[in-house]
């Protein structure tokens, strides 16, 4: 009598498939009860993994982003050092009496790239959208298109504070809307350069609006120069759109927070709370309603003590 050694060996060593196995050491398959077993643990662990993959490759892309806007806080400072320690004005243009030139408007965006010498530096790899498709490819677009269409924006509540409304003061951007033209501040007027914010992620939705970001709380704006600012909040003109996040134009696009480059060159990642620290902010509020609490901890108006420069 012959003895099938494999059968008796797999008998002895894997108890559970002896009903699996038939005379002269046939395998017989699994049952669909096994098979469906076995695709729902994988897939249970697929649902375990995926968001672990996605959230390393948000992290991966966070740090680009931050990357980037470091590139870019340290260029607007050696700006700022060959310009007599004045920060970039927000954008300016040298036919301000109605000739409508794009290439007669500048934004800071534009007067800082000879430092960064890289516009795609300029782009978050988390921006939502390609707007009016500039960057694809940005070699294609010009200088005066592509620093429109930037992901990051500019303080400019507290570096270019607002002027009375004058039309001997008044810019038109590319988008034919006036702004306030107010005058750079220089780096003495900052108290705390490192708990004051240079530049932040900006929504790209906001037409017009992707190279500056409204501070959570500023003064009502001269409506009658056509500023299209106000601050944080439901009712803001950056709160609108598909994009009502009670920021403004702030975008927290990085695992619920954004990037924030401060006056003395750092950058770090913040949530919309903190960002706000020293206001009454919270998700939901109008922004009619957003107000200064403790100035000594508000990361956006230059002064730290007495009045809010606004």
């Amino acid at each position: 009598m012959r003895v099938n050694i494999y059968s008796y060996r797999t008998l002895a060593l894997m108890p559970y498939t002896r009903q699996k196995i038939g005379y002269g050491g046939k395998f017989f398959g699994f049952t669909l009860i096994e098979l469906l077993v076995v695709i729902a643990v994988i897939g249970i662990i697929a649902a375990i993994l995926f968001p672990v993959f996605a959230q390393v490759r948000e992290k991966a892309r966070q740090s680009v982003c931050a990357s980037g806007v470091r590139q870019i806080s340290l260029s607007i400072l050696q700006y700022v050092q060959d310009n007599d320690d004045v920060v970039p004005p927000v954008e300016y243009t040298t036919d301000w009496d109605g000739g409508n030139t794009p290439y007669d408007y500048y934004t800071w965006a534009l007067l800082v790239q000879p430092y960064v010498n890289n516009w795609n530096v300029f782009r978050c790899p988390d921006s939502e959208i390609n707007p009016t498709g500039l960057w694809d490819p940005p070699n294609l677009a010009q200088p005066h298109e592509l620093q429109y269409t930037i992901s990051y924006g500019y303080n400019y509540n507290y570096l270019n504070p607002w002027q009375p409304c004058n039309p001997n003061t008044e810019l038109m951007d590319y988008f034919d809307l006036y702004i306030n033209g107010g005058a750079p501040v220089g780096l003495s007027q900052i108290q705390e350069p490192a708990n004051t914010v240079l530049i932040a992620d900006s929504k790209l939705e906001v037409p017009g609006q992707t190279s500056t970001i409204d501070a959570p709380t500023v003064m009502n704006p001269p409506i009658a120069c056509g500023v299209l600012t106000q601050g944080w909040g439901i009712g803001s003109f950056g709160d609108s759109g598909s994009q009502v996040t009670s920021t403004g134009t702030f975008d927290a696009r990085h695992n619920g927070g954004g990037t924030v480059a401060f006056c003395d060159g750092h950058v770090k990642w913040m949530t919309p709370a903190a960002l706000a620290v020293g206001t009454n902010w919270h998700p939901g509020i109008a922004n009619t309603d957003v107000q200064i609490t403790n100035l000594s901890k508000y990361l956006w108006s230059l002064s730290k003590t007495g009045n809010s420069d606004l």
